[in-house]
C-alpha cells in the first residue's frame, strides 16, 4: 500500500524583476543554454530523478541538524539504518549481526514522479553577462580581469515567477517514514531551491498546500470492458450539461494597491488592467498601516484576480 504525498508549491524569485526556474541548464541546445521540456506535451517540467536528488539532499541537511550517532569526525554513515536513507531512496545498508557487519542492497520506498505546473508556463527570457571570459581561459595567466575585456551576453530561458507546480511521491512505509520525507522536502524546496544557479535566488518554492499528512490510498485502476464504457457513455449523454466553468484565475505581480475610505474599496493597478474588491480582510495585516493610513498605497508582491465580465475581482493578495 502507498500514500500519495501532494506539495503545491509556487515559484519565488531573487528580485521583483529577475529569477524563475531554470530546469535543465546543461543539456545540449542550439541556443548553449538549454532547458527540459516533456516530449509528448512540450512544456518545461522537472525531472523525477532531480526530485529525488534534491530530495535526497534535504534530508540529508535535516539529520546533520539534529545529529546523531551516525555522524563520526563530521561524516555521515549514509548506509547507517539509522539515517533512514537506505529506507527513503535505497542503496547500501550496513547491520550488525551478532558481531558480524553485514552489507546489503536495499530498494527504497518512497516513488519519485515527475513535477509539472498546474497551467501551460508562461516562459521568460533571462540573461548572463560574462565580463571575464578571456580571464578565465587564460592558461598562461597573463590577462588580467579588467573593463576593457568584452562581455559575452548569453540569453536563456526561465519559467515565470508565480507559477504553481505540484511535486508528488508515493510513500510505502510507517508513520515516522512519512513525516521524514514531508521534512525533506520542505528543506529541498524552500531552503536549497531546484533547478540551475539557486545560489543567486533562481528555483526557489513557497509551499502552498501541504497534502502530505492526507494518506490517500491509491487503489488498482478497474479494467472496464467494451459494453461498460458504451453503457457509462449513453448515461453521460443523457446527463444534463455541466455546468459553464469559471474564468481561470490571473497572477499579477508588483501591484499597485490603493485604499478609498469613502467606498471601503481596495483596487489594485497593473499595465492599465483593475481588480477591485470591497472590505479588508484579504489584505495582510503587516500591509493594514500603509494601506489603511497615509498614503493609502502600497506595493502587493502577488495579486490574484478573477474576470469578472469585463472586470476583474482580488481573491488573494500577498505582501
Amino acid at each position: 500500500k502507498f500514500d500519495c504525498f501532494i506539495h503545491r508549491i509556487r515559484l519565488l524569485s531573487r528580485d521583483f524583476y529577475g529569477g524563475g526556474l531554470i530546469t535543465g541548464i546543461g543539456q545540449i541546445h542550439p541556443s548553449e543554454v538549454g532547458m527540459v521540456f516533456d516530449h509528448t506535451m512540450g512544456i518545461p517540467y522537472i525531472p523525477a530523478s532531480s526530485i529525488k536528488g534534491i530530495v535526497r539532499l534535504g534530508h540529508i541537511l535535516n539529520l546533520i541538524k539534529d545529529g546523531g550517532s551516525f555522524i563520526e569526525n563530521d561524516m555521515l554513515d549514509e548506509a547507517d539504518r539509522e539515517t533512514k536513507i537506505p529506507d527513503i531512496f535505497g542503496g547500501d545498508l550496513t547491520e550488525i549481526v551478532g558481531d558480524i557487519k553485514v552489507n546489503k542492497k536495499l530498494k527504497g520506498k518512497v516513488l519519485f514522479l515527475d513535477a509539472y505546473s498546474e497551467n501551460v508556463p508562461e516562459l521568460h527570457i533571462d540573461i548572463m553577462n560574462p565580463h571575464y571570459g578571456d580571464y578565465y581561459s587564460d592558461d598562461n595567466e597573463k590577462t588580467p580581469p579588467a573593463d576593457y575585456l568584452d562581455p559575452n551576453p548569453i540569453k536563456f530561458l526561465t519559467v515565470k515567477r508565480g507559477t504553481v507546480f505540484v511535486f508528488r511521491s508515493m510513500v510505502s512505509g510507517d508513520h515516522e517514514l512519512k513525516i521524514l520525507v514531508n521534512n525533506a522536502f520542505n528543506q529541498a524546496l524552500i531552503e536549497e531551491g531546484v533547478g540551475a544557479k539557486t545560489a543567486v535566488g533562481y528555483g526557489r518554492f513557497k509551499i502552498l498546500d501541504n497534502l502530505s499528512q492526507g494518506q490517500t490510498k491509491l487503489e488498482p485502476a478497474k479494467r472496464e470492458t467494451s459494453k461498460q464504457r458504451a453503457k457509462e457513455s449513453q448515461t453521460r449523454s443523457s446527463e444534463k450539461p455541466n455546468p459553464k466553468v469559471k474564468p481561470a484565475k490571473q497572477v499579477w505581480e508588483n501591484v499597485i494597491l490603493t485604499f478609498n475610505p469613502g467606498k471601503q474599496e481596495i483596487t489594485a493597478a497593473i499595465e492599465g488592467k483593475k481588480a477591485t474588491i470591497k472590505g479588508k480582510k484579504l489584505v495582510p495585516e503587516s500591509m493594514h498601516k500603509k494601506l489603511f493610513k497615509k498614503p493609502k498605497k502600497v506595493t502587493a508582491s502577488i495579486v490574484e484576480v478573477e474576470p469578472l465580465g469585463n472586470a476583474f475581482k482580488i481573491v488573494k493578495i500577498e505582501k
